[in-house]
């Protein structure tokens, strides 16, 4: 039972950070734009990874992203931030915690 479990709680930590990924991607490509375009997009691309986006904000043409994956019965976030800078494109990423929910 403990190791399905863990196995659950990786399979949507790797979920959400691949939502997370794909979102804020997306949203940087939009961001110059303004952060209404790019976060919709940003949650366009969220919900089509089965997560929800808890935030989006544009600074700087940076996209921070913050996604929320279920998958029972574990509840994964995960904060990712994109953005370029001149010839620099950086991504930050992380899980919050409480990173287990039951």
């Amino acid at each position: 039972m403990v190791t399905m479990l863990l196995m659950n709680v990786s399979v949507a930590r790797n979920l959400a950070e691949t939502a997370a990924d794909q979102a804020a991607l997306a949203g940087a490509g939009r961001a110059i734009a303004g952060p209404t375009d790019a976060c919709a997009i940003a949650d366009e691309v969220a919900r089509a990874h089965q997560a929800q986006m808890i935030s989006c904000e544009v600074r700087d043409l940076h996209v921070w992203v913050r996604v929320q994956r279920p998958l029972a019965p574990t509840i994964a976030t995960w904060v990712n931030r994109l953005g370029v800078s001149p010839a620099v494109v950086e991504v930050t990423s992380h899980a919050e915690q409480p990173f287990l929910s039951i």
